[in-house]
């Protein structure tokens, strides 16, 4: 199960680009629907545990994964998995990057990866509010807390989940 969920995670890492939540989509297949390990509820809760924990949320995906089955070496080799790409990656590219650069404007190159990120985090974001949003109840909690952070900028995420399940437990006793 090590040597699975560390390629598992080797292959997320490989595909993912632009941080933990554009990697969310890749994860959620993998762990859910090819590989079957997880339900897409357990998903759900993984992502909502990751988000409240420091650090990147797909690392605490791929730790909380390695843990869950197989203890803390599987939570190691799974982080592991996920990371050594990137680093390898970005050793290769800093050398062609930088060989390039010397040759070439690159701030075309730039700008469409980032477009290409920011489509990844809103499907990410879509999958997520498409299963977490499904009635009257949590399009009112949804709409309210969008509303402060609309009015308030900066606010701590773990106001913001507070304020979630507040909101939750408010409209079950109404």
């Amino acid at each position: 199960m090590i040597i699975k969920l560390f390629l598992i995670f080797f292959k997320i890492g490989f595909f993912s680009y632009g941080g933990g939540w554009s990697a969310l989509t890749i994860i959620k297949d993998e762990l859910v629907n090819i590989y079957k390990l997880i339900t897409l509820n357990e998903f759900l809760n993984m992502v909502s545990i990751a988000e409240i924990t420091p650090g990147p949320i797909s690392i605490n995906i791929a730790t909380y994964t390695g843990v869950k089955f197989a203890s803390f070496i599987g939570g190691f080799f799974a982080t592991l998995g996920l990371i050594l790409p990137g680093i390898l990656i970005l050793i290769l590219l800093e050398t062609l990057l930088n060989f390039l650069s010397k040759k070439y404007d690159l701030k075309k190159f730039y700008k469409s990866l980032k477009v290409g990120v920011a489509v990844l985090v809103l499907f990410a974001t879509f999958l997520i509010f498409t299963s977490s949003v499904i009635d009257l109840k949590s399009i009112i909690i949804f709409i309210s807390l969008l509303l402060v952070i609309f009015i308030k900028k900066e606010i701590h995420p773990l106001i913001i989940v507070f304020l979630g399940g507040l909101g939750l437990l408010l409209i079950k006793m109404i």
